[in-house]
């Protein structure tokens, strides 16, 4: 199997430099709509859920339908590349790789164009909005969707950390469940100099803090999890004038659902509590729910085969990731399963300012996915729907 690794690498490069949030990937999808117009599908669904992009390649015969899917949103942090297909977007990046990974999925299509699957239907699924959770559940809800309800599902992600194009994956809880709390504390604003005349709601924002992290120090749960502060901001920089707010974003995540949910109720608990013995004004509200990716016995064996046939080393996790992925709307409802493509042991973690996805893995992506399809497309042939 030859690749022509050039305009992928191109391309990848072009949809860096226009990286967009969450919700916003317009031109992102201009791009891929433009190069896969060459790679002409059998159909082609535009919007779903906002500006996702589905490419669907018809098999000779009956057949399952496979549905890979690739991310389209950056994030919102500045990076520190300077390369010359830097993002043209003030602080926002594909620091996450998700560029790297529509790349692949564009290749993946160039292949079918010329390779129809034997069996079945391939659906190339490009999904907004995966950085704020709501992306998958959007898709899924969309009135689109239902004629793409497919038999399994298929979704990669690059990782660094782990020997560059190897194959990592696991049966099982594949990546854990979290949730985000914005928390804003009322106070009442007052010259710093008479402060006892207002009220400073950085105080009760600490106090939150320091409940949170006894939960941490405690280890109330019956495996890993993990409450942490990502963000806090009050006031307005000064020394002059006591804050009239405070908001803190926290997240947390755990490996097990039970543990999730506890966790969850307790962190609610001990803001109630401030209200209810205190009277003090702090309004929450919960964002980006991820549940956990759970992935299919059968899929995995694909996914493990694959690597043999393409002679990339396979990693079998012992426990599954520590980061979230919104895909787990996806395996809760179909047989599906998610692998990771090494990034390099030495390469720059993900969400980070010097993080770059490594192009020498975009071939290997593209071989993981056509022996995944061929494995699936024959063993999936009997009895379903095309």
């Amino acid at each position: 199997m030859i690749i022509r690794l050039q305009p992928l690498t191109e391309l990848r490069h072009k949809l860096h430099q226009q990286a967009e949030l969450s919700g916003k990937e317009r031109k992102t999808a201009e791009i891929i709509l433009s190069f896969m117009k060459k790679h002409r599908a059998d159909e082609v669904i535009t919007h779903i859920a906002g500006n996702g992009l589905a490419f669907i390649y018809k098999g000779k015969t009956r057949g399952p339908k496979i549905m890979v899917r690739a991310e389209m949103d950056a994030l919102l942090i500045a990076e520190k590349n300077e390369n010359i297909y830097r993002s043209a977007n003030e602080n926002v990046a594909h620091q996450c790789g998700h560029d790297g990974h529509m790349a692949i999925l564009c290749g993946l299509g160039r292949y079918l164009a010329e390779n129809r699957p034997d069996y079945g239907r391939v659906i190339l699924l490009f999904q907004p909005s995966e950085e704020d959770g709501r992306g998958a559940i959007e898709v899924l809800n969309d009135l689109a969707f239902p004629p793409l309800t497919p038999d399994y599902v298929i979704s990669f992600h690059n990782l660094p950390g782990f020997p560059s194009k190897s194959i990592i994956c696991k049966e099982g809880l594949f990546s854990i469940a979290s949730a985000g709390l914005k928390i804003h504390c009322k106070g009442k604003s007052a010259h710093a100099a008479s402060d006892k005349e207002g009220f400073n709601p950085v105080h009760i924002a600490s106090y939150i803090i320091n409940e949170f992290e006894e939960l941490n120090n405690k280890e109330i749960t019956k495996d890993f999890s993990r409450i942490t502060v990502t963000h806090i901001h009050g006031g307005v920089p000064g020394f002059g004038i006591l804050p009239e707010d405070a908001i803190l974003y926290v997240v947390v995540r755990a490996f097990r659902t039970d543990d999730f949910e506890m966790l969850k109720k307790t962190m609610e608990k001990i803001i109630d509590e401030l209200y209810e013995r205190h009277g003090i004004e702090i309004n929450y509200s919960w964002h980006d729910e991820f549940l956990p990716v759970v992935n299919d016995s059968e899929c995995v064996q694909v996914i493990r085969n694959a690597a043999t046939i393409n002679g990339f080393e396979y990693i079998q996790l012992r426990k599954a990731n520590l980061w979230s992925e919104d895909f787990s709307h996806f395996t809760s409802r179909f047989k599906g399963a998610m692998f990771c493509i090494g990034s390099g042991i030495h390469h720059p973690e993900l969400h980070t300012p010097d993080y770059d996805f490594p192009d020498e893995i975009i071939e290997p992506g593209i071989k993981m996915l056509t022996s995944i399809i061929h494995q699936l497309s024959k063993n999936g042939n009997q009895g379903t729907r095309s």
